[in-house]
């Protein structure tokens, strides 16, 4: 699991340091575990404490305490107290220290060994005897024992069996029963994931899932004693009588045979797979992701006609638990058979699919495999292949290029121009070399490559798409990719997305959630950037991912899993995804808070799929311009970077964004936008260029970095440049997403951007962290906004007041108002209200 950096004092939370009596799989375990908190400072003193084992006694107590200090303090008292969860004290301690200036060393301890067990609070302070406040540092401390923790278990599975009817008699269809149902869900996986812990004397994880269910079990009781009274929520739209029938595409998005958007949330289903049909039909999931390799279709050169049965028993119980399919022909698994006839297939650190036998390996695997997909209600689509990536350099490909090259330059000449070469004729080309100054190294050379071998895997797929037409002429089909677009030289071996996009009814993708940020609560933008450049590509069509790995850590405080996974959900749809499948080594099924965030986010989108539809179709007022040249001249370096940064600063300013490519800019694309983003773009093709110009000189606005676009695709310069007009916004400082965001409130404030409530600070300056989203509807006028920052923020919506009801939870809710971290509100804004008639007056 990768951490990467979530935050000084969560991070601090995570990295627990735990004692006990031998190993965390020991029978015998009996003894403390401590958990470090907050640490707070006092006048430039800072006292931290490291828990440390006794090699005497697993019940010791004991702390050692790094005091860093700018002056000395003569007679300090370090001292201890431990509470119960009632507040109070149980245990205390303390030691006279004499603070050097520097860094001073003690060590503090307590016999704990008449302490019950259950858990507790240690606070370590250092009182300088003065009226100025201590130095602290919190702990969380559990006395605990295997004999505990299972009994413990066992009175809450009694507990928990004992809810059950109650729970099950809740049959109202608002988005509060439907929490309290999943919670439910959610606590009954959490049992068979816990007695399994305890049969493995995994003992943190088995007290992970005990508290858990503690929490749980209490909130569950709560619920069922006030949900008749309760504000309890949207209530879900009467369902299609045709609920689960095919689904079709319109619009960009699914649909069902009612025409109401659909939007899928699901797991991997298989012996593989953490979760069972019937687990994630519990928590409400709508779709399962069914791998069918051709290890599983083909014995030998010869079809298993017995995996057809199985697939079809496989269908026929997602079908009965009301689950959607979606199918993976999983290429890269071709069966033992396959590697041994063929062992050079396994190339590297991937497959080579381009090989002929894995080529006519896959080509049978399609023939086997579509046929007994016809007529299943429940399959919505095929997807070709997972992270698929080429690197073709056979000879025959070599030859290929060069009848490719011969056509589009046919003066030798020349393209040694271009190409920086010495070629005495074509036959000469080579397509790589290890010396960085040969002409393989070329930014032409590179161009005309990349571009060449980016066409030979859409013709790949191309050809195995045209297959399954044949066989299954309704069958949608897609591929799914790695979300590395913002990779630098991801081009020397992906594919072209955007050409993809526009091949596949379905764009897709597979993706990576990552932790930690130095402002952010979580990795931001992350998939955020990635849904949003996706969906510019096609946006006619939905946008799955296929495997979203969404790392969380082990332990965190707050609800924090849930919260953020949650969070994460709803930022996903606002920027375009239709849906998305967990990865089966996501850690999201072994963090209890996590997965029911995945559960109540996806509830509550399929509850809101409407109102998700029409913040999905508002037309971008802002547009960023991607540029495939620039991401291939040098590898993309310059222009990644600043795409991603223009993305994040202008996500917060209200307005939608979305991303705008070479070939949309000759399109016509540039005329329904408000405002043009150039990141730093060192290439770019000479027909968007022209259009870019062109919209310049018709007054558009455009918000830039300083420096000139200096070359063409093919890295040749250019002489031209883009004038700079009176409706240019020169974005000025360090190319941050800072100075982005600063550009999109110059352009809001010069008219050019219509009058929306969009978060800013008391000042009324843009609040960077916070992002809103709103939308006028025939339904009415509505308002997404969350906190994307650690803290609770203060924010204001520019002159606007607003009122309306939060339709995740019924409440009502006025701004400005104080913004938790992750808490993400969808207000039906108060119908007496007209933004728009308020901001022209």
């Amino acid at each position: 699991m990768k951490l990467r950096r979530l935050g000084h004092r969560l991070i601090s939370s995570l990295l627990a340091a735990a004692c006990w009596s031998g190993a965390a799989g020991a029978e015998t375990l009996d003894g403390l575990w401590t958990f470090p908190g907050a640490a707070a400072p006092s006048f430039g003193v800072a006292l931290s404490a490291t828990a440390i084992p006794s090699a005497e006694s697993p019940l010791q107590l004991g702390f050692r305490c790094e005091i860093t200090s700018p002056r000395p303090y003569e007679e300090t008292q370090l001292r201890f107290t431990v509470r119960n969860g009632a507040g109070e004290p149980v245990g205390t301690g303390a030691i006279l220290v004499q603070v050097a200036r520097g860094t001073t060393f003690a060590d503090i301890s307590w016999d704990a060994g008449t302490l019950p067990y259950g858990k507790y609070t240690a606070l370590i302070e250092l009182d300088f005897a003065t009226t100025q406040d201590t130095a602290k540092q919190a702990f969380l401390v559990k006395r605990v024992s295997g004999d505990y923790l299972r009994e413990r278990l066992a009175a809450l599975e009694t507990q928990h069996r004992a809810l059950q009817g109650n729970v099950e008699g809740v049959t109202g269809t608002t988005l509060t029963e439907e929490r309290l149902r999943l919670r439910y869900g959610v606590a009954d996986f959490v049992l068979e994931t816990a007695a399994q812990a305890a049969a493995a004397s995994d003992w943190m994880r088995l007290d992970a899932y005990v508290d858990y269910l503690a929490a749980a079990e209490t909130q569950l009781r709560a619920s069922l004693t006030f949900i008749p009274s309760a504000d309890s929520g949207s209530t879900a739209p009467a369902a299609c009588q045709e609920a689960l029938g095919p689904l079709q595409i319109a619009g960009g998005h699914f649909v069902d045979a009612c025409g109401d958007p659909v939007y899928l949330f699901g797991v991997p289903i298989g012996a593989d797979s953490p979760l069972s049909p019937q687990r994630a039909a519990a928590l409400g999931l709508n779709v399962g992701l069914l791998r069918v390799p051709p290890s599983e279709t083909l014995a030998g050169r010869e079809v298993e006609h017995a995996f057809a049965s199985r697939l079809t028993e496989a269908l026929n119980e997602l079908d009965g638990l009301g689950l959607r399919a979606v199918v993976d022909a999983a290429p890269e698994d071709l069966g033992a058979w396959a590697l041994e006839m063929w062992p050079e297939i396994r190339g590297g650190d991937f497959m080579d699919l381009a090989h002929p036998g894995a080529r006519e390996t896959l080509s049978r695997h399609l023939s086997a495999l579509v046929p007994v997909l016809a007529g299943h209600r429940a399959v919505v689509a095929l997807n070709l292949a997972q992270d698929p990536r080429f690197q073709m350099m056979s000879e025959a490909v070599r030859l290929q290029f060069i009848d490719y090259i011969k056509e589009r330059n046919p003066d030798r000449i020349n393209l040694n121009r271009k190409w920086h070469a010495h070629l005495a004729n074509y036959e000469e080309i080579a397509l790589s070399s290890a010396d960085a100054h040969a002409y393989p190294n070329n930014r032409s050379f590179q161009f005309d490559w990349q571009t060449f071998h980016r066409g030979l895997v859409e013709r790949y797929f191309l050809d195995y798409s045209e297959h399954v037409r044949t066989l299954n002429p309704g069958l949608y089909q897609m591929v799914a990719p790695q979300d590395n677009l913002f990779a630098p030289a991801e081009t020397r071996w992906g594919i072209q997305r955007e050409a993809f996009a526009k091949d596949f009814p379905i764009n897709a993708c597979t993706s990576e959630a990552e932790l930690g940020s130095d402002f952010y609560a979580y990795h931001y933008p992350g998939q955020s950037a990635t849904y949003t450049l996706l969906r510019s590509f096609a946006p006619e069509k939905p946008l799955l991912n296929l495997s979203n790995r969404i790392a969380v850590p082990e332990t965190a405080p707050d609800r924090w899993n849930y919260r953020y996974v949650r969070t994460l959900l709803w930022e996903g749809v606002m920027s375009g995804v239709s849906g998305m499948v967990l990865a089966p080594d996501s850690p999201i099924y072994r963090s209890p808070d996590a997965l029911e965030g995945y559960a109540v986010g996806a509830a509550e989108i399929m509850h809101l799929a409407k109102r998700v539809r029409d913040f999905q179709n508002a037309p971008a007022e802002v547009g960023i311009l991607f540029s495939d040249a620039s991401k291939i001249l040098e590898d993309g370096h310059q222009h990644l970077k600043s795409a991603l940064y223009a993305f994040e600063g202008s996500s917060f300013a209200g307005y939608k964004v979305r991303y705008v490519t070479e070939s949309e800019c000759e399109a016509g694309v540039l005329e329904g936008l408000k405002v043009l983003i150039l990141p730093e773009t060192p290439a770019i093709s000479d027909t968007a260029f022209n259009s870019i110009a062109a919209y310049v000189e018709k007054g558009g606005r455009v918000a830039r970095v300083g420096t000139p676009i200096p070359y063409n695709e093919r890295g040749d310069s250019r002489n031209d440049v883009l004038r700079n007009t009176g409706n240019t916004v020169l974005v000025r400082g360090l190319n941050l997403p800072t100075e982005y965001l600063h550009a999109m409130d110059a352009s809001a404030v010069m008219g050019t951007l219509p009058p929306i409530p969009r978060p800013v600070n008391a000042g009324g300056y843009p609040l960077e962290g916070v992002k809103t989203r709103y939308v006028k509807t025939d339904a009415g006028e509505f308002l997404y906004l969350v906190n994307l920052r650690k803290d609770k923020v203060m924010v204001h919506l520019g002159q606007f007041e607003l009122r309306g009801v939060d339709m995740m939870t019924g409440q009502s809710m006025s701004l400005p108002a104080e913004l938790p971290s992750l808490e993400p509100v969808l207000l039906r804004l108060d119908s007496t209200q007209n933004l728009l008639t308020v901001a022209a007056n």
